[in-house]
């Protein structure tokens, strides 16, 4: 493989960082990609679509060694950007086919000017890489970075709302990659009729740079002016409504082991829902002791987990995120939620405590205190939590290596076909 077509949505956030050369927040994984294809000698074109933030220092065309990002503004926004939030989303809904079909436009001309051996379509991009795809003749594959299906797959009346799931699914690429996060992805794919033969689903990778150093406990207590004995609990994640951040925050302030107010909580991450929480902190009369850290550079999260005595992720369809997976490698007594596939990766008693999804909002706060009240239970779920993550779990240079192996082997077997066509 000596060109690959990468489509995606916008990571602007991501894209700053990957460019001063900082690890990458939230979704790391497609730049994770991209690096290591650059790596192996693969030129890579990266067209992040449907762009509507300002543009970066170096306008729309950014490059890094062999890798080029392409941004492709959304054509809507000029519109949008004078109206409000809601009339905004109701526009940006309306012209979506006006959208694409601006985007399958702009996708093929960069494909004709390129000239690429695949096409990586991320998610519902998949409408216009895998058709693009097929008339070049090359592989088609599609990203799926976890699925929220995976929650309705009982509930016919619920899928409607996930139409642009539907409708990746429903274009049959050559290879369909979903992140195993525990949403059940490979039974939605099933589901769907893709067959377990054009079906990956791996785990993502985990930096071994997040475990502790000597030293960072005491470190970040003392910058965060907590005492050495107080317990401390950490959640990180983006702060968004179906992170569900305000359980993580009632089950802290309802912890019975919490009455004496010696313990914080750390919200680690930033999003739209601050502001609520925030309130909500205030509204249940612990503000003061939920301390809002925002994003965090990777050495401070380090610090972070280091300081903390438990993590609790309270997410709504399943809890296998990179944080969590990342609190585990670091060592931390897990306190989750028995949704999705969560319990596959977290042992209720043996790596982590585990409430029941009909049941989470009354859970959670006794099963805190009993982390709380048991140092040496917590200490043994940490050290099963570490030994788990270490040995079933890889990091990012391995986890992508795997990654590129499938492309080229993918790309080899389509050459071969041609070649014998010919």
């Amino acid at each position: 493989m000596e060109r690959i077509l990468i489509l995606s949505l916008p990571f602007e956030r991501g894209l700053r960082f990957w460019l001063d050369g900082k690890p990458v927040p939230g979704t790391p994984s497609l730049f994770h990609l991209a690096e290591r294809l650059a790596g192996r000698g693969v030129e890579v074109l990266w067209l992040m679509l449907d762009w509507t933030g300002p543009l970066p220092p170096g306008g729309c065309v950014l490059r890094k060694g062999s890798i080029t990002v392409e941004i492709v503004p959304k054509p809507t926004e000029r519109v949008a950007r004078f109206l409000d939030d809601s009339e905004r989303g109701l526009l940006h809904r309306l012209l979506k086919p006006y959208d694409f079909l601006f985007l399958r436009r702009a996708t093929r001309v960069a494909a004709e000017r390129f000239r690429p051996d695949a096409i990586y379509s991320v998610g519902v991009y998949s409408l216009l890489g895998t058709p693009l795809a097929r008339r070049l003749g090359i592989p088609a594959i599609t990203r799926m970075l976890g699925v929220f299906l995976g929650g309705y797959l009982d509930r016919w009346w619920k899928p409607p709302c996930t139409w642009n799931e539907i409708t990746t699914l429903l274009v049959k690429p050559d290879l369909l990659i979903i992140t195993n996060d525990g949403t059940r992805g490979d039974r939605v794919a099933a589901r769907f009729g893709i067959p377990a033969e054009k079906l990956w689903f791996p785990v993502n990778g985990v930096d071994g740079t997040i475990v502790p150093l000597p030293g960072d406990r005491d470190r970040a207590r003392a910058a965060l002016g907590v005492t050495p004995n107080a317990p401390i609990v950490i959640s990180v994640g983006r702060l968004v409504a179906w992170k569900r951040m305000d359980r993580v925050i009632t089950a802290f302030k309802h912890a019975p082991a919490n009455s004496q107010g010696m313990a914080r909580l750390l919200m680690v991450g930033d999003g739209p829902e601050r502001r609520f929480l925030e309130e909500h902190a205030r509204t249940l009369g612990i503000a003061e002791r939920v301390l809002f850290l925002g994003n965090v550079g990777r050495d401070d999260l380090r610090g972070y987990l280091a300081a903390a005595d438990v993590a609790v992720f309270a997410y709504e369809h399943s809890n296998v995120g990179s944080a969590l997976l990342e609190a585990m490698r670091a060592g931390k007594a897990i306190l989750s939620i028995a949704n999705g596939d969560t319990p596959r990766f977290v042992e209720h008693g043996v790596t982590g405590l585990l409430a029941r999804p009909s049941a989470a909002d009354v859970e959670l706060g006794p099963l805190l205190s009993r982390l709380f009240a048991d140092s040496a239970l917590r200490e043994q779920i940490g050290r099963a939590a570490a030994d788990w993550a270490a040995t079933s779990l890889q990091s990012w240079p391995q986890r992508m290596n795997r990654e590129c192996e499938i492309l080229e082997q993918l790309v080899y077997r389509a050459r071969r076909v041609v070649s014998r066509a010919a």
